[in-house]
């Protein structure tokens, strides 16, 4: 809202007036006021944030400013960067920035299955039919190991938006309607069955066989109008 340059900026007058915000302020702040970030590198209040936010979400606890630091719960691999991300000395602290870039490298902290698959899949369209193969095997190994949401709300939307437009194939849609035996009623009527319904317009041979093959585990969630005005007219 306002440069950190100008003596009067928002951050220096109203920071405090913010629900909550002590909770979350760096050791130099909570001495001397929101004002001492003037005199250290501008990173250094969203290093110390990030680092707190680190510790809320694998803790699900808010860290107490008498143990900044503090690792408990928090992957190895991630120690050291995050307690530089905490360091007292605003000057020495790790941006955030830094603390990525760290965790991409070869072997980094971020070098994850849960990781791996979201960046995977949000360039989907950009894959080979082999690398879509690929990911469809590394999705089923990991499928009882992630949380259902994660497949829901991260996966299938791509899955489906590669089905209808990016050349997904068969073997996608198969996985999309693994992926919906698992939402409720009217989520898969929101959600997948206007995009069924298109399929069943399609002229691929191979996509057709793959939507009577797994019709069985949709047609439940057709009403009886859809069927007969929508779907048995493509099918004939």
């Amino acid at each position: 809202m306002s440069s950190l340059k100008d003596d009067n900026a928002v951050i220096f007058n109203y920071a405090g007036q913010v629900p909550e915000i002590n909770r979350y302020a760096p050791p130099e702040v909570s001495r001397t006021g929101w004002e001492s970030i003037k005199n250290h590198p501008v990173a250094a209040t969203d290093s110390y944030g990030y680092g707190l936010l680190i510790y809320e979400v694998f803790n699900e606890s808010t860290l107490g400013m008498d143990n900044p630091g503090q690792t408990k719960n928090i992957p190895p691999s991630m120690h050291q960067p995050y307690k530089r991300l905490l360091n007292a000395n605003p000057k020495a602290r790790l941006t955030v920035a830094h603390f990525l870039e760290q965790g991409r490298r070869s072997g980094g902290f971020f070098e994850t299955a849960l990781i791996r698959l979201s960046d995977g899949v949000d360039s989907l369209d950009l894959k080979s039919d082999s690398e879509k193969e690929e990911l469809l095997s590394e999705l089923d190994e990991v499928s009882d190991d992630f949380p259902e949401d994660f497949f829901k709300m991260k996966i299938l939307p791509e899955l489906l938006k590669s089905v209808e437009f990016g050349g997904g194939g068969p073997k996608m849609f198969s996985y999309v309607m693994k992926i919906g035996q698992k939402l409720p009623d009217d989520e898969f009527q929101s959600r997948l069955n206007p995009v069924i319904l298109r399929l069943f317009a399609s002229q691929d041979r191979q996509m057709r066989v793959s939507l009577l093959d797994n019709l069985p585990l949709m047609i439940d969630h057709f009403s009886q109008k859809l069927v007969t005005d929508k779907i048995f007219p493509q099918v004939v």
